[in-house]
């Protein structure tokens, strides 16, 4: 093993560029004297066993290259340990990163890994599988399998994503059957898409309600409305230009622990982008500073935008 450091690479990440860069991560450590060890995923690969073996080797901090999804699969088995998680971000949006004052530049990124401080954060967890941003079903993950497809023709692009979102409600056909329960209050529905957010930015981002939920550290639950395609595209459009109102446009629900319950034992769950098969009944937790993410020394952090509106689950 050379040094407590080990880079975990995307190759595919930043357009391809990942495999370039995972050649000069030692070098950019070796400026703030510090040694490292750097393991390239190869095709088939996945980044989790990948920060399980370099936890058994000893490592303690354990560094992401790549996108959110490669962030949040290297979490997962970090979270709840004494293991450090330091991130360089490769992706498209680099929602982690940007939330918590990570610079984007991967030289600038390294030396957050080499000088940085520890801070706790909360992680969401659905059935043993972390997520940083949020974790959906439904059409939300025929959107992400899609988006893999479009982003290696059209290149990776905020205009590329809103095509894929657009795209896949087009061609959503089927609804799910679903049993929310949210602390102690139960909810059916049928919708052809839910997901749980974790991050107030991206919410933010996206100009979506439900930052509240995040200040209170709690999750906030999503569920579309079971309505036309037509219906749908008038939603994705709201969607892109920040104007979805709770409420009207969606079921909002903040909890800590949400349960949710589908007439099919076995569906794939988008988390932070990557798909999982998991088996029903979906529990999404919130575990409070259950995480150690290396962030810049000096950071202050923009508490999050509040909203007036009311939502379940909250006074």
């Amino acid at each position: 093993m050379t040094g407590d450091i080990c880079f975990i690479v995307n190759p595919g990440a930043g357009n391809a560029s990942g495999k370039a860069i995972a050649h000069e991560l030692p070098k950019l450590l070796a400026k703030f004297t510090r040694s490292c060890e750097v393991r390239l995923l190869d095709k088939g690969a996945h980044a989790l066993r990948e920060a399980e073996r370099a936890i058994r080797d000893g490592f303690q901090t354990i560094v992401a290259v790549g996108g959110d999804g490669t962030v949040g699969a290297v979490a997962t088995p970090l979270a709840g340990t004494d293991r450090n998680l330091g991130i360089v971000p490769l992706g498209t949006f680099n929602y982690v990163a940007r939330e918590f004052g990570i610079p984007l530049a991967v030289e600038d990124a390294v030396r957050t890994i080499a000088e940085g401080e520890e801070r706790l954060i909360d992680v969401g967890d659905v059935n043993g599988r972390a997520f940083l941003n949020n974790a959906g079903l439904g059409g939300y993950v025929m959107i992400a399998r899609r988006r893999e497809r479009i982003f290696r023709v059209l290149g990776r692009s905020r205009i590329a994503a809103y095509w894929v979102i657009f795209r896949s409600l087009l061609d959503l056909r089927r609804s799910l059957t679903l049993k929310v329960t949210v602390n102690g209050e139960v909810w059916r529905y049928r919708t052809p898409m839910a997901f749980v957010a974790k991050s107030a930015f991206q919410l933010d981002q996206y100009g979506l309600a439900g930052s509240t939920c995040i200040a209170r550290r709690q999750l906030a639950l999503y569920v579309a409305p079971d309505c036309s395609q037509r219906s749908l595209i008038r939603l994705a459009f709201k969607l892109a230009l920040g104007q979805l109102e709770p409420e009207r446009d969606f079921a909002l629900h903040c909890g800590s622990d949400i349960l949710v319950e589908s007439s099919k034992g076995r569906r794939h769950v988008i988390c932070d982008g990557e798909r999982h098969r998991l088996s029903a009944p979906f529990r999404f937790r919130l575990r409070k500073d259950a995480l150690r993410l290396i962030v810049p020394a000096i950071k202050t952090l923009v508490p999050a935008h509040s909203s007036d509106i009311a939502i379940h689950g909250l006074p």
